[in-house]
């Protein structure tokens, strides 16, 4: 007679109760549980000749009962996430204003530092915005490798400070190397804010919902470079061309002192799937970027195909934002606010494609 069968009529059926019933200990791999055998023909149970067996691991895992991870709960509310990533998107959208406010007023930046029309383009045009860019592009990396190491929240309101006071005093410069060095710090906000916000994005919110909100952010840079020109465009010539600066550069320092204020870490990995266990358990995510870990990245082909077409990308809208607005006005007579609603409309028909592929990527990874 087999084994964890039971004799029915003259012949043998599997137990389905007295075999779990049985189990008394694992050990080495298998569980030993002795061989009982029921008589259903007198109601007795015996024991099998030998006193015990080893049963594959396969029906061990059948008959233990199953282990169910516990449901990790976010330590934010729902309303309070959506809070900090509405604050987060006015904050990126402020930032981003200050990065062309100077292009509807070229010309009057050219005429109070003594410029003529190739240094104004060569200067002003060329070497500002790319001494920008030079330190916004380092400071992206750097605060994407400490994002690994420090809190968030903090980080945010460091480089916001960092960026935005030397925006401020953008008033009170006299002299062209003074706006360069003003115009290079205020880069480090800009660059800076990017792998911070979607750093806390991902710990905002689950995988299902992170193209929605990462299109809200995109969304929020668009209205801010659009907003911020169109700002200048309007206060310049009314005012003088410094005013913009100092009209973007105050509300966000109030802003960055709200977020100090009001919003907190986020737990590391908080909807990640893979570390359900570990947070549950109480246990914190600290994993860093690594040299090793980047050279992994950068052998994804698709990786490479991302930052090759990003590079010639954004020169033509690159020179579009910083010339454009100055080329309509002294070239085609347009008045500097006609030509900074021109400008307007192709953010306007980026943020619709923003919300457009935000939604449509979301869709496609949902389903």
């Amino acid at each position: 007679m087999k084994p964890g069968y039971a004799a029915d009529h003259g012949g043998l059926v599997q137990d389905p109760v007295a075999v779990p019933a049985a189990v008394h200990q694992q050990s080495a791999g298998h569980l030993h549980m002795p061989n009982l055998l029921i008589d259903t023909r007198n109601g007795a149970a015996t024991p099998d000749s030998s006193a015990s067996s080893q049963v594959p691991v396969e029906i061990q895992e059948a008959l233990l009962p199953k282990v169910v991870v516990g449901q990790y709960q976010h330590p934010f509310s729902t309303w309070r996430r959506r809070y900090m990533v509405a604050l987060v998107a006015v904050i990126t959208a402020f930032l981003c204003a200050d990065q062309n406010l100077l292009a509807p007023n070229l010309s009057a930046a050219a005429a109070y530092f003594g410029l003529n029309d190739q240094q104004k383009d060569t200067y002003l045009g060329g070497y500002l915005m790319a001494a920008f860019f030079l330190v916004g592009a380092p400071a992206a990396l750097v605060c994407g490798w400490l994002a690994d190491k420090h809190n968030r929240i903090r980080l945010l309101v460091a480089i916001i400070v960092i960026g935005e006071t030397p925006c401020l005093c953008t008033y009170w410069v006299t002299t062209l190397w003074q706006f360069f060095l003003v115009r290079m710090l205020t880069g480090i906000a800009v660059g800076g804010c990017f792998p911070l916000v979607f750093s806390l994005l991902g710990d905002l919110f689950p995988v299902s919902q992170r193209s929605a909100m990462s299109a809200l952010v995109q969304i929020a840079v668009g209205a801010g470079i659009g907003g911020g020109q169109m700002l200048a465009g309007i206060a310049g010539p009314a005012t003088n061309w410094k005013v913009p600066f100092v009209v973007m550069a105050a509300p966000t320092l109030v802003l960055a002192l709200v977020l100090f204020v009001t919003a907190k870490e986020p737990p590391r990995g908080a909807f990640e799937e893979a570390l359900t266990g570990r947070l549950v358990a109480g246990e914190a995510y600290s994993e860093t970027m690594s040299i090793s870990k980047l050279k992994r990245l950068l052998r994804i082909p698709s990786n490479w195909i991302i930052i090759l077409q990003g590079l010639p990308g954004c020169l033509p809208w690159g020179v579009m934002q910083t010339y454009i607005n100055d080329y309509l006005h002294l070239n085609k007579g347009f008045s500097v606010e006609l030509a900074t609603v021109v400008i307007l409309l192709f953010g306007i028909g980026c943020g619709v494609g923003v919300i457009a592929g935000g939604a449509a990527g979301q869709l496609l990874y949902n389903w």
